[in-house]
């Protein structure tokens, strides 16, 4: 894999729909940064993306014909009393090798307008709070504290 540090040309990202031959490639990308694999996680969010695009929307970012990137969301139409649509980021990862290069904001940009297409008025994630550099990544892409919290508690 490269190991440049410039970002890329708009060019050089091929931003797609995730195809099941592309599993590998995101655990590999996930265990990189989480420091363990998880194979079943990925497998099992794949192929419910595979039977519901409109519901899951879910992408890679592809460079020099290798996957770097993945985004893969959620749609929801009412949950929480919320009348309007909103997407759910619910994983991201760029490989380490391409952070920094732009890749990131590929998907973001593709993700932005497939879920505008599927009705969605905002689009929310979490993210660990001392996480920074992610922080930073959506704080640039223009994301903010929402006005509601998340509560939870152990069973």
């Amino acid at each position: 894999m490269a190991h440049p540090t410039e970002g890329l040309a708009p060019d050089d990202i091929l931003v797609r729909n995730l195809e099941e031959a592309d599993l590998d490639s995101i655990v590999k990308i996930d265990e990189l940064a989480m420091g363990h694999a998880r194979p079943d996680f990925y497998r099992t969010r794949i192929g419910v993306a595979l039977r519901d695009r409109e519901k899951h929307p879910t992408l890679v970012a592809v460079v020099d014909k290798e996957v770097v990137g993945f985004l893969m969301a959620t749609m929801q139409r009412g949950e929480f009393g919320r009348p309007e649509a909103t997407a759910v980021i619910d994983a991201v990862g760029v490989h380490r090798d391409h952070r920094r290069r732009k890749v990131a904001r590929a998907l973001m940009d593709k993700l932005l307008l497939d879920v505008r297409a599927l009705g969605a008025s905002t689009v929310r994630t979490e993210v660990e709070w001392n996480d920074f550099d992610l922080v930073r990544f959506f704080s640039s892409q223009g994301f903010a504290p929402a006005y509601r919290i998340l509560l939870e508690r152990s069973p």
